[in-house]
């Protein structure tokens, strides 16, 4: 088994297994490799899209990696809500021309 990843119809990386053998393209039949789903979180739609993919790009697939590297899960937490934290100063920005 050889691990491939793909982008779902949502925008997420997926990481998952499939047989040495198959092509690339049955990524979306392979099986999970990680991250687990992350709504139990409750976190926008959007949010939760981008920590996943900065989970993945962090290589922080399983229980054992977030265990082992918790300052890696802080970091993707950050990188995923930078976005967030340009929107406010943005609105702080816009407010002040006014």
């Amino acid at each position: 088994m050889r691990q491939v990843k793909h982008t779902d119809d949502r925008g997420r990386i997926q990481v998952v297994l499939i047989p040495d053998d198959a092509p690339d393209s049955h990524a979306t039949l392979g099986i999970p490799v990680g991250p687990p789903s992350l709504k139990t979180l409750g976190l926008p739609e959007d949010i939760e899209t981008r920590l996943h993919n900065q989970l993945v790009a962090r290589n922080l697939l399983t229980a054992a990696d977030v265990k082992a590297r918790r300052s890696d899960v802080f970091g993707a937490l950050q990188k995923a809500l930078a976005v967030d934290t340009d929107r406010v100063v943005t609105c702080y920005n816009e407010g002040a021309n006014t």
